[in-house]
């Protein structure tokens, strides 16, 4: 099974915004 490049940037792009989200998520728990 092939993945494309544009495809494996689309994933890589929304682990990246999940990340941040959570990053984002607990730094505003911690300044609460």
């Amino acid at each position: 099974v092939t993945i494309s490049k544009q495809n494996c940037l689309v994933i890589a792009r929304t682990r990246k915004e999940m990340s941040d989200q959570y990053i984002q998520g607990t730094t505003r728990i911690a300044l609460s």
